[in-house]
C-alpha cells in the first residue's frame, strides 16, 4: 500500500494500519488490501502528532495540540469511539502503550512525560520532568520497566519499578 503524501504519522498492528489524513482525521485500513476499515473525520481540532496501536491492536492512541493552546491524547476503541480524552496543559507530541498494554506514556510540549493507567485513564506517579525543554518523545523499554524520553536538548531514562 502506498501512503499518500499528506499523511503525517502512521501506526501498524498486524493487518491494520492507521494513518493521519487531512491533518486532523484518522483512517484505519486493512494493510493487506488497502480497504478502509474506519474513518474518523475531525478526530482532533488541531494537527495530529502521533498514532500508536496497543500491543493487542484493540486500542489506538492519538495526540495533538488544541485551539486553546492545550493538548490532548485520545484513546479510540475498535468501533471508532473515543473511550478516553486526556487533557494536557500544552500540545502532546507523542504517546505510546507499554509492551503489556496496561499503561501508556505521553510526551508534552510543557517539558513533561506522563505515565497513565490504560483502563482507568488516570495518571500513575509524578510526571517525568525536563527542564526548559519540550519532550518530543517517550518510549518504553522492551520489558516495560523504563521510559526513555527525548527533549529538545536532553535525554533521560526513568525507572517504572
Amino acid at each position: 500500500m502506498t501512503v499518500a503524501p499528506e499523511s503525517l504519522d502512521s501506526a501498524t498492528n498486524g493487518k491494520k494500519r492507521a494513518v493521519v489524513r487531512d491533518k486532523v482525521s484518522i483512517e484505519i485500513v486493512d494493510s493487506e488490501t488497502g480497504g478502509v476499515l474506519l474513518l474518523l473525520t475531525k478526530a482532533h481540532e488541531a494537527i495530529i502528532r502521533s498514532l500508536r496501536f496497543s500491543p493487542d491492536g484493540s486500542l489506538l492512541i492519538s495526540t495533538s495540540g488544541d485551539q486553546s493552546g492545550g493538548g490532548i491524547a485520545k484513546i479510540w476503541d475498535g468501533s471508532g469511539k473515543a473511550s478516553q480524552e486526556l487533557s494536557h496543559t500544552q500540545a502532546v507530541h507523542y504517546a505510546e502503550f507499554s509492551p503489556q498494554g496496561d499503561r501508556f506514556v505521553t510526551a508534552c510540549l510543557d517539558g513533561k512525560a506522563r505515565l497513565w493507567d490504560t483502563v482507568r485513564g488516570e495518571r500513575v506517579g509524578e510526571a517525568m520532568q525536563h527542564v526548559n525543554a519540550a519532550v518530543n518523545t517517550a518510549r518504553f523499554s522492551p520489558d516495560g520497566q523504563y521510559v526513555v524520553t527525548a527533549a529538545t536538548m536532553e535525554r533521560c531514562a526513568f525507572g517504572m519499578a
